[in-house]
């Protein structure tokens, strides 16, 4: 294993003091099996796949009911809580508290920005309405939304969004975020409900089981990344920072993410 790979060295040290251990393969990419049901597959920013190659491979184990993770080297590299909090919660380690001992109360920007930028792999995003679950006064669970007049589809036709959800680390709260969504509903009646699941992270199932509706998946993404600072640039930004000689295209490598799948919630009708 090479020097560039010693954060996948790292990351399953890091794994096993959390209780997470799994059988390392070389498939497309180094790929961590765990539990017979989870594919960990580690991407080395200065050793890409064929990314043609690793959607099939994908394609193949989601066809085994196998949940499949791209876990870029960046994203360890800078959010290593945030990556062990998601793996943990996927692999069930988590302490269960029953959703019916939670209440829903809304959440102010300045405890919403706290909680999304210290657990949420994107941190924290504005968003008009966000609601949280708590239990004995504490946040566990918090979900974001906006919402919009789409006239297109009616005179009073509300189209909403999910944009953020997360849990508090090591919590598993079974139905916690229908209930927060029944929340939002009962204060802003939508006549749908939309929002993505980032195929990098998730099979979309969660949201299937709530009763969204799968209605596309979107392009994969270019982003640009320091070779140094291992920073994450949307192609706008990179594009803005070259252009006003705030850095040079050959300090970064340019990658693409796995797209999104795009879900629709129906609510009511007017």
């Amino acid at each position: 294993m090479g020097l560039e790979q010693i954060w996948i060295q790292d990351f399953i040290k890091a794994l096993k003091s959390n209780g997470v251990i799994g059988e390392l393969k070389n498939l497309t990419v180094p790929t961590l099996i765990i539990k017979d049901k989870i594919l960990i597959r580690l991407i080395s920013i200065f050793n890409l796949p064929n990314f043609k190659d690793l959607e099939l491979e994908k394609e193949s184990f989601l066809n085994k009911n196998f949940l499949v993770i791209n876990l870029w080297q960046d994203v360890w590299i800078n959010k290593p809580e945030q990556v062990l909090y998601r793996i943990k919660y996927f692999v069930d380690l988590n302490k269960r508290i029953h959703t019916r001992k939670c209440t829903v109360m809304e959440v102010g920007k300045t405890e919403a920005k706290l909680f999304l930028d210290k657990y949420h792999l994107q941190g924290y995003v504005k968003s008009k309405h966000a609601y949280g679950l708590f239990f004995e006064n504490q946040l566990l669970l918090i979900a974001c939304f906006n919402n919009l007049i789409m006239k297109s589809k009616g005179e009073n036709y509300l189209s909403a969004e999910l944009i953020r959800f997360c849990t508090l680390p090591e919590v598993n709260i079974p139905g916690g975020l229908s209930k927060v969504i029944n929340f939002y509903k009962e204060r802003t009646p939508f006549n749908d409900l939309m929002t993505y699941a980032d195929r990098d992270w998730s099979n979309g199932h969660s949201f299937q089981k709530l009763g969204f509706n799968l209605v596309d998946k979107t392009d994969p993404v270019q982003f640009y990344i320091n070779k140094d600072s291992f920073e994450r640039l949307t192609e706008n930004q990179y594009h803005l920072k070259i252009n006003k000689s705030l850095g040079c295209a050959e300090d970064y490598i340019q990658i693409q993410n796995t797209g999104n799948l795009k879900y629709i919630l129906n609510g009511i009708k007017y």
